[in-house]
């Protein structure tokens, strides 16, 4: 039996190739389509938490996480003396972030 060279390396699934409950990828149309089938496949939990752990990792390598008009804004208005933060509560968070790290210790 010869091997050829034109098989492809398995690679990890993207969230898109991921299927979404009901067995259905994102994008597919299923609109018309009758279900006569009556197959089912199980997915184990670790199999799930691996998923989802993977489309997490997926999102957070695609998206900036940044919102750059936001950032924007904030610059603007910093820029021209219109930013008015709330110094109550801005010690009251400080404080909060102090005594959570002091009861970690």
């Amino acid at each position: 039996m010869k091997v050829n060279d034109k098989t492809s390396p398995i690679h990890s699934l993207t969230p898109h190739q991921i299927s979404e409950p009901g067995g259905v990828l994102p994008g597919q149309e299923t609109e018309g389509l009758a279900r006569t089938s009556k197959d089912r496949v199980d997915v184990s939990d670790a199999a799930q938490r691996k998923a989802f752990v993977q489309r997490a990792i997926y999102t957070a390598r695609t998206s900036s996480g940044i919102d750059v008009e936001r950032v924007a804004a904030m610059k603007q208005a910093i820029a021209d003396g219109s930013y008015k933060p709330d110094l109550s509560q801005v010690a009251e968070t400080i404080l909060q972030e102090v005594r959570s790290f002091l009861q970690e210790k």
